[in-house]
């Protein structure tokens, strides 16, 4: 927090708001006592293949390499980088690539946290995000290897309120992906839930019995004592069932400093937040979305809405593949880089939004741009502006590094 005041403060001294981008998601998930993460393939296969099959990851589109249609390629740096862990942290070698999670509802919506789509979803556009399922270790002695139809585009948000959202994917999903039903009820202090989510930007950890301690009356968010972190946000807490009842929302701070790199920070006290996912129905069905599964509403051909099973039936809703809509769909990929490549120059170690300012300054001969928001950046025949600039963007990343 620390640093993000000194960004703030920076930022004031080149005439400049402080981005609320820059501080968003500071405050993360913790270690509730031991750390209870495991590895997809350390669970039990009656928990482990649901979970595959509905969990995904969000992924910033220049962590992707989507080359052609049968093709792509991971390309983010490790944990222990991204977020200068120490050597022996557990996973600190694996990939960070998800800044938030998600969980499949329907063929072709999954559900995740609305703070993932920022304060403005205009700012963290569909266009600039991928949801990725099955980025998860097959074993001990493999390395992550993400399927190309894994990865889906987001043709749309679909509904959002609270710290709820609803996003649509470019296409409906095929098995053995599958979506997790919605818990009628949510669930209740005292109960255990299975978590499942990409904290720290990790390929899929799973906690077997977390704990329910605490539900608001009038919200039904719950209180858990869970081993989550950022990037955790908009993953799956399960019933015994595996019915969805919540998903991951917020809590304490992620890391400590303790000589010169980080550590995960522990705590006894639950405070970890779950937002109450029950009412997935009632967002969805209540903004007239078409779905069979969470409202009994299936996709009519002329109702303006591309959805599952429309695709090939009604070009009316669905119209074919376009370079230049925003939208990558599989048969562009490495045909149309205005769609599918437009952020292949930021650099893998860029952990936000790659449309961020920032982003196109780390570019390799970039030249820095002025800020849509009209906060200029012009140099000075001082030059302390720019010295300004870049101290800015060297706190930033620091900062970055620490709020997955």
């Amino acid at each position: 927090m620390v640093r993000a005041l000194a960004v703030a403060s920076l930022l004031g001294a080149i005439n400049c708001a402080p981005a609320p981008a820059l501080l968003e998601h500071v405050q993360s998930p913790v270690l509730n006592g031991a750390d209870d993460r495991l590895e997809a393939f350390q669970t039990p296969a009656e928990t482990r293949a649901p979970l595959l099959a509905a969990s995904a990851a969000l992924v910033w589109t220049h962590h992707l390499v989507e080359s052609a249609p049968g093709e792509v390629t991971l390309r983010a740096p490790t944990a222990r980088a991204a977020l200068d862990l120490c050597a022996d942290e557990p996973f600190a070698d694996e990939p960070a690539a998800a800044f938030c999670s998600a969980v499949l509802v329907d063929d072709d919506l999954v559900a995740t946290a609305g703070h993932c789509l920022g304060a403005d979803p205009a700012a963290r556009a569909c266009a600039d995000l991928r949801v990725v399922f099955g980025y998860a270790l097959a074993s001990a002695s493999e390395p992550v290897a993400i399927g190309a139809d894994a990865v889906f585009a987001c043709r749309r948000i679909v509904a959002r309120a609270g710290d709820l959202a609803v996003l649509q994917l470019d296409r409906p999903v095929a098995a053995p992906l599958a979506p997790r039903p919605v818990a009628a009820a949510g669930a209740r202090a005292g109960d255990a839930v299975v978590v499942a989510s990409h904290g720290a930007g990790l390929p899929l950890k799973v906690e077997l019995a977390a704990a329910v301690t605490e539900v608001a009356p009038e919200s039904g968010d719950l209180t858990v004592a869970m081993d989550t972190f950022g990037g955790s946000s908009g993953g799956g807490l399960y019933d015994r069932d595996l019915s969805l009842v919540a998903l991951v929302g917020g809590g304490a701070i992620d890391w400590e400093e303790v000589g010169g790199c980080s550590r995960a920070a522990h705590s006894d006290a639950p405070r970890e937040r779950g937002i109450d996912a029950t009412t997935l129905p009632e967002l969805v069905c209540g903004a007239g979305w078409p779905s069979r599964r969470l409202c009994g509403a299936p996709p009519a051909c002329g109702d303006g809405i591309c959805g599952a099973g429309e695709r090939a039936a009604c070009p009316r809703d669905c119209p074919p593949p376009r370079c230049g809509d925003s939208l990558c769909e599989p048969a562009e990929r490495g045909a149309c880089a205005a769609d599918c490549a437009r952020y292949a120059s930021v650099p893998a170690s860029w952990l936000d939004d790659p449309a961020e300012d920032g982003a196109a300054l780390a570019r390799p001969s970039a030249t820095p741009p002025t800020a849509a928001t009209g906060c200029s950046i012009a140099p000075s025949s001082s030059g302390h502006r720019a010295l300004l600039l870049a101290a800015a963007l060297v706190a930033a990343s620091a900062v970055a590094r620490r709020r997955r």
